[in-house]
């Protein structure tokens, strides 16, 4: 897969616009989060580019609201995308093929304890980037000249995760907010972020200072190889089938549960602590899910028994003869379905042949069986 180009960007209010001015510069990014978009419900931006909206909430202002959060999608992107529908205010998500990436908006006045709250309730896979403006400061986080309590929390946070943050790998020390006062000098800080728990390949972080698009943000830009989807697992020949009518018999449906819950003992004794006691970084799902049709697999088998597959060619009278036969007669088939004029015709008849064929061979064969 190539290359993903992936722009973080707060507008401090989000107009169509700021929109189409930040897609002039576009045209090479796969993704676009903005921040601080202070748009309310339904307001769409006017754009080809597909759109997703955490809106902002209601203030006394009608027109305008606070927070938001967006993510334009270029058309371009070829890419399966999934919203995760995240109810948090703060977090916008987006599953896309092999990783998902959550953009959040942390407010400068949140407590430190709402900010770990909301990380916590994250539905963190194993390769998860969160991304946006985080307003916290710190100087071993990003390499920045201060700190505040909400950078103090972040990184008590980050260090029980296996998160890093790219700014600091990738951009250590450069600024991403800038803001000018006449007669003073210029106040910077880190506070937009990229962070993420896998090993991101081939990645770059540059930041834009003179790309602010009538903002105090310098615009973001991540790109990396994204990682590769999971090996899809090879269809079985056939499908498993049990004896499911045994079930309705009491004898069997007490082995098939009394098998099950031996099984299914570890599986659950694996899961309770998870309720209890969340970890920071959610479980393999697909392993999981493996493991419980096991437990079901192997219950079924002790209990009701698999049902053989019902083919021809697991019949005891089958024979290499009668495999030749079938195919001849389905390659004339598919001939006749192409043939066009006068041959369609031909080809009916040798495919009529065959039939007969084929036909008078199997009750051949079944007569010598019995």
């Amino acid at each position: 897969m190539s290359p993903l180009r992936i722009a973080l960007w707060n507008a401090r209010s989000l107009s169509t616009a700021k929109a189409q001015d930040a897609l002039r510069h576009a045209s090479l990014f796969d993704i676009i989060f903005i921040t601080e978009t202070w748009l309310l419900p339904p307001k769409r931006l006017h754009t080809p580019w597909t759109q997703y909206h955490q809106y902002g909430l209601p203030t006394s202002n009608q027109r305008l609201g606070h927070m938001g959060i967006c993510a334009l999608i270029n058309p371009l992107l070829n890419i399966p995308i999934i919203n995760l529908n995240l109810t948090s205010p703060h977090c916008l998500g987006l599953s896309l093929g092999s990783f998902q990436i959550i953009c959040l908006y942390i407010p400068p006045l949140l407590p430190s304890e709402t900010l770990i709250s909301t990380l916590s309730s994250l539905p963190l896979t194993p390769n998860t980037i969160l991304c946006g403006d985080f307003n916290s400061r710190h100087r071993q986080l990003t390499g920045d000249h201060r700190q505040n309590t909400l950078g103090i929390a972040l990184l008590e946070w980050i260090t029980t995760t296996p998160f890093q943050v790219l700014n600091n790998t990738l951009a250590h020390g450069i600024p991403t907010l800038y803001r000018y006062f006449p007669g003073r000098p210029t106040q910077t800080s880190i506070i937009d972020l990229f962070i993420c728990n896998f090993e991101v390949e081939s990645a770059s972080l540059n930041i834009h200072k003179d790309l602010t698009l009538g903002s105090d943000h310098a615009v973001l830009i991540l790109t990396f190889s994204p990682p590769p989807l999971p090996t899809p697992l090879p269809p079985t020949s056939t499908p498993y089938k049990w004896r499911l009518n045994r079930l309705a018999d009491e004898k069997h449906r007490l082995q098939y549960t009394t098998s099950f819950t031996t099984n299914s003992t570890p599986l659950l004794n694996q899961l309770l602590p998870l309720i209890t006691n969340p970890p920071p970084l959610a479980p393999d799902i697909h392993q999981l899910t493996l493991a419980l049709n096991s437990c079901i697999y192997t219950a079924l088998d002790s209990s009701v028994g698999r049902q053989g597959p019902h083919t021809p060619f697991s019949k005891p009278w089958w024979t290499p003869h009668l495999t030749s036969a079938v195919q001849l007669r389905d390659r004339l088939y598919k001939q006749w379905h192409q043939a066009i004029g006068i041959n369609k015709i031909v080809k009916w008849a040798a495919y009529q042949l065959a039939q007969r064929k084929f036909r008078n061979a199997i009750h051949s064969h079944q007569r010598r069986s019995w």
